[in-house]
Order: C-alpha cells, then structure tokens, then sequence
C-alpha cells in the first residue's frame, strides 16, 4: 500500500527529494516509497539507482527489507566488480525469530530485575516556534528558539549568524541519541525593516520673489542600508505660493519611507524709486 506523503520523516522526504532532483524514474520512486524503509535504505536504494547498478538485485535488497548496513556491502560489491553472495543475506534473515529473541529477553529480563540497566526515557526535541523573524542586523542566537531538548545524546544547533539581507533560511537542529535521531527544521524570515537616511541641509529658506527654486539643491543625504545612494529616487512636493511646506519622500525596495520637511519663504523684491522728480508746490 502506498505510503501518504506525510507519513514519512524529514530525512526520509529528503531522500525522495534526491531521487526526484536525479531524474530517477516513476517506477524508482515508486519503489522506494511503497516499502517500509528507513531513511538509510532508502539512501543506498537511490544511490544503486543513480549508478544503474543491477535492477533485480535492487528489487531483492527492497523487498526483503535487507538492512542499511548489508544494502552498502552487496552494492559495493557491485561497485568493484564481484559477484555478491546472496545466500549469505538470505540465511542471516532467514534466522528463526526466538533464536535471536529469547535469549535478548531473558538478558534484559535478568538486567532490570537485577537493576543493572536503565532504560532512558524516549528522546524529545521541540522549538519554541517553527519560524523565526530578524530584522538586517540582527545575530541569529540557535539556541534562544530551543524550548526542550531532553534525552542522553548530543545535540547538534545551527550555526550563529548576522542577518546581513533580506532572505528566507532554513535551519536545522538534530538531537542523536542512542535510542533515536531526532530533526525539527526552523524557518528564519530576515526582513528588512529601517528606513532610509533622509536629511536636509536647512530646515528653513527665504527665496527672493524671482530666484529659480531647485529641490535637490537643499538634499543632504538620502540613503539606505540595503539599497544604497537614493538621491535621484527622492521626491519632492509643494504647493506653490508667497511661503509654503516642501515635502521630501524615498522608499526603499522592502517599502520602508522616510520624509523631511522644508519650510520655504518668497519675499518680494524691494520697489524701484521712482525716477521722475516730484512736482514743486
């Protein structure tokens, strides 16, 4: 029966994914997902696919579940040019089951009555979030998102970074013990959120009636941490008239906007004296 998408664990789904970036065929995959392997035999399985390494015995190594372990020595058998002993991996899985069982729990029976072994209790690993937002700038601390992590073993983080762009990562975090392998993804969003630099060299200027009016003239500085010089994308805006308010705007690409203001006086020009002489009384 076919296995639905979700059943399977991110190391197993990454795997698929391989297969699929490789090209294998729809009966490859097929083969792989419609059997109860483990990410590790589905590893060799894909690698003896790519290689075009022998079909029937692929199928023998899928179906009869053989584990990672015999799967990577027949293939590389394969791979140097011997003929694989097969009914050497028969007879290991042909073994009767109490042959190898009893004998475990009669052990294990005897070491907890005895209390000489401690069973550990089932690996946990949980993240406070499954995404995490920065701002550009910011430093990405991996273990500020753990929210538990329990289970003898090591615990591998992602690595500490500065967010420097705006960008998607992912991330991953594994806690490896001796009872499992444990891997929860974390999706971290950098956004860039600060507003360009806009500054203006006066906040006040007096124009006589005619003198020509210029707004990059008055621009200080308009910048951004992400995009740059944003000078000749700065936009100015007024209403004409004896004083009036001008409005300076940029916008850098994430959509953050930065504004200024001027305040702008047009005086008129001193009247010319008259040149014709007054009348004598």
């Amino acid at each position: 029966m076919k296995l639905p998408t979700y059943s399977f664990t991110l190391l197993q789904q990454e795997e698929l994914h391989k297969a699929e970036q490789a090209g294998l065929s729809p009966e490859q995959l097929t083969l792989l997902k419609t059997h109860h392997l483990n990410y590790l035999q589905m590893k060799e399985i894909r690698q003896a696919m790519q290689e075009n390494l022998d079909p029937v015995l692929i199928q023998t190594a899928v179906k009869r579940n053989w584990p990672a372990y015999d799967t990577q020595d027949c293939f590389q058998q394969l791979r140097s040019g011997q003929s694989p002993d097969l009914s050497c991996y028969e007879r290991r899985h042909r073994l009767p089951w109490h042959a190898a069982v009893l004998p475990f729990l009669g052990l294990l029976v005897f070491c907890l009555c005895s209390g000489l072994l401690h069973l550990p209790g089932k690996p946990v690993l949980e993240l406070k979030s499954t995404e995490a937002y920065l701002s550009v700038g910011q430093q990405f601390e991996p273990m500020t998102y753990v929210a538990r992590a329990e289970g003898e073993g090591r615990l591998l983080l992602p690595e500490a970074f500065v967010a420097e762009v705006p960008e998607t990562r992912l991330v991953r975090y594994e806690l490896i013990t001796e009872t499992g392998h444990l891997q929860v993804l974390l999706r971290v969003f950098i956004r860039d959120d600060t507003p360009p630099v806009l500054t203006l060299k006066e906040s006040e200027v007096t124009l006589s009636g005619g003198e020509a009016f210029a707004c990059l003239a008055y621009l200080q500085e308009a910048s951004d941490n992400i995009d740059g010089d944003l000078r000749y994308q700065t936009s100015c805006s007024y209403e004409d008239g004896p004083s009036f308010t001008l409005t300076y705007e940029v916008s850098d690409s994430a959509g953050n906007r930065s504004t200024a203001s001027l305040q702008v006086l047009r005086i008129a020009p001193p009247e010319e004296a008259s040149a014709e002489p007054e009348p004598e009384g």
